[in-house]
């Protein structure tokens, strides 16, 4: 139980840093959007 709980714990490791990484690109992309929005306007 101990060992699949060290696997399952490096694989939602693994996981969260995707999701980090996704949310991170996310905000970049829509932040410069709409900063770009802004200085054309």
């Amino acid at each position: 139980m101990l060992g699949w709980m060290q696997r399952n714990a490096e694989l939602l490791n693994v996981f969260m840093s995707l999701v980090l990484m996704c949310v991170w690109v996310a905000s970049y992309s829509s932040f410069s959007s709409a900063s770009c929005g802004r200085t054309a306007a």
